[in-house]
């Protein structure tokens, strides 16, 4: 995905088109609809997950009002947000190797969040790049090379530090395969992404890509952990819904960006009309960060399985 994003540009027409499709309603989008379908069906298995079939409409009803409000940085705190899951969703994963290897490593932890921050704060000082996710202004830029310098020695210095942790360990027996990938693989895409990326097709696309296929294949494996028999019918459940999500989310793009808000509808209906349909867009991400951060936890049979006891 990485050299594919090198390779097409954002102005390559066909190839960025079909790269866009793949990436973004197929992997993105439809991850965050199979975490719907699976909140049922755990809620099936453990009535307590039911509470957070109730947050969908109330993260619908905060979205809609701040956006209606006209109170500024809702867009910024969307950003912000998923990439504070995309990091949690990394750390959860090496956290699952940690309890399959029953053994846990803090300064694992400590590695893991230090190696995927500090690119994206680096990010922040980079002046070579140019590009925007909803609006102008919604990720914030402090250009300084002095800066994006210290923190990229930062960087590597702890990426020394770690490798150099895990020689140790090498040398002591401990021998952790799983849990070692788990954190090179995610540090080497924001090293590449955040330092190198220079536009959203090699920034965001490999992020979305990595995002996505984890999510789904940890859903396949899950539901193949919980029901050894029925799981096909259940990956058939993922797969309508990540081929439905994209035929949708392309028509609802369209109509979004096609729909003139100020000529169907004039001053304060106007600004309501395109609250409520941002709401009914970006809600159910919203609260698939939420639930994602919740569902995934040892009183959830599925990851419980997953864990291995």
């Amino acid at each position: 995905m990485i050299v594919l994003s090198k390779i097409i540009t954002p102005h390559d027409g066909p190839a960025s088109a079909i790269l866009a499709v793949v990436v973004l309603l197929l992997l993105d989008s439809g991850h965050v609809y199979v975490s719907g379908w699976r909140t049922f069906r755990v809620a099936e298995d453990n009535p307590s997950f039911s509470r957070f079939l109730i947050l969908l409409p109330l993260v619908f009803a905060a979205s809609f009002a701040w956006l209606a409000s006209g109170w500024p940085g809702f867009w910024s705190f969307v950003i912000y947000f998923t990439v504070f899951h995309h990091i949690r969703q990394f750390y959860g994963v090496s956290r699952w190797y940690q309890h399959r290897n029953h053994r846990q490593c803090v300064w694992s932890n400590r590695f893991i969040y230090a190696l995927l921050i500090l690119p994206i704060a680096a990010f922040h000082f980079r002046r070579n790049w140019n590009f925007q996710i909803y609006r102008p202004g919604d990720i914030l830029r402090f250009p300084s090379q002095t800066a994006f310098k210290v923190v990229l020695a930062i960087w590597i210095l702890c990426l020394a530090a770690w490798l150099t942790f895990e020689l140790r360990l090498w040398i002591q027996g401990t021998r952790e395969p799983n849990r070692f990938l788990s954190i090179l693989a995610p540090a080497a895409l924001h090293g590449l992404c955040f330092f190198l990326g220079r536009n959203a097709v090699e920034v965001l696309f490999p992020l979305f890509a990595v995002h996505g296929v984890s999510y789904l294949a940890i859903t396949v494996h899950g539901v193949r952990a919980i029901d050894s028999k029925g799981w096909r019918k259940n990956v058939g459940v993922v797969s309508v819904l990540v081929i439905g999500t994209a035929g949708l989310a392309g028509l609802w793009d369209s109509f979004i960006g096609d729909f003139d808000f100020a000529g169907a509808h004039t001053g304060a209906t106007a600004v309501v009309v395109q609250a409520l349909l941002s709401a009914v867009l970006i809600a159910p991400n919203l609260w698939h960060y939420i639930v994602d951060g919740m569902m995934w936890k040892r009183d959830d049979p599925g990851a419980l399985l997953i864990y291995g006891k």
